[in-house]
């Protein structure tokens, strides 16, 4: 995970200052917004899920992919969280 905080300092997404803590709770925010969007998106019997939504007015895609990069085919809206979610 530090790979990747370190990645989003290096593109201006984060300050340099930023720690593993507020990348988790930018993640969490987004993952808590009602208004995010989900996706799904299968490869061979495996599903994936990514979220996508603003914080702090930037846009961001979070996307669950525990096995390394996966090829974004056959990406469905699955809806929003709040639609998602009851």
């Amino acid at each position: 995970m530090v790979k990747h905080l370190r990645k989003r300092q290096r593109g201006g997404l984060l300050t340099a200052d930023a720690t593993m803590d507020t990348y988790n709770q930018l993640i969490r925010s987004l993952m808590q917004t009602p208004s995010s969007l989900v996706y799904r998106y299968p490869v061979a019997w495996r599903c994936y899920y990514a979220v996508r939504g603003l914080v702090f007015e930037r846009e961001w895609l979070v996307v669950n992919d525990m096995d390394g990069y996966v090829q974004a085919q056959g990406v469905e809206s699955m809806g929003t969280i709040e639609e998602i979610l009851p």
